[in-house]
């Protein structure tokens, strides 16, 4: 047998034997996992300011995600520009205020998350309970991207 032969022979091979070894380990049950309900909330497991901020975040944004009945994804995407935000609002037939309490709710939720997961104390959560209340929730927003740039969203 020659060469050239030799190569289209395991060329052909392989060409077989993937998808046969695809379809022994269960190839063809394979189902995209559902999309987490941010009502569900996330275990808080890092240590270190970044981590706190970030998760902080994404808490904030599980509860606002929740009041708004979207995903934690969708919501964290449209808070990535305001044209981003305007189109969501738009999309959801959602106005500034509803999206605006549903931030400060969010952040409420997340100060008790961390203060339950043991995260943030008394004092801290207390803190960020203030800030949902009284910091303009456009500097908000704007924390909250800081905080997930590194994060992928």
């Amino acid at each position: 047998m020659s060469g050239t032969r030799r190569l289209l022979l395991a060329a052909v091979l392989a060409a077989v034997a993937v998808p046969c070894i695809y379809l022994a380990a269960g190839g063809l049950d394979y189902r995209p996992q559902p999309v987490a309900s941010p009502c569900a909330g996330n275990a808080w497991k890092g240590s270190g300011l970044g981590q706190l901020l970030e998760e902080t975040a994404l808490s904030a944004i599980d509860g606002a995600a929740c009041k708004l009945g979207v995903s934690q994804a969708t919501l964290a995407l449209a808070l990535t520009s305001r044209s981003q935000l305007n189109a969501f609002a738009s999309e959801h037939h959602l106005t500034q205020a509803q999206i605006d309490g549903a931030a400060r709710a969010g952040l409420v939720q997340a100060a008790r998350d961390g203060e339950r997961a043991g995260k943030l104390n008394v004092l801290e959560a207390a803190a960020l309970d203030y800030a949902a209340q009284n910091v303009p929730i456009d500097r908000l927003i704007q924390l909250a991207r800081s905080a997930l740039a590194g994060t992928g969203y």
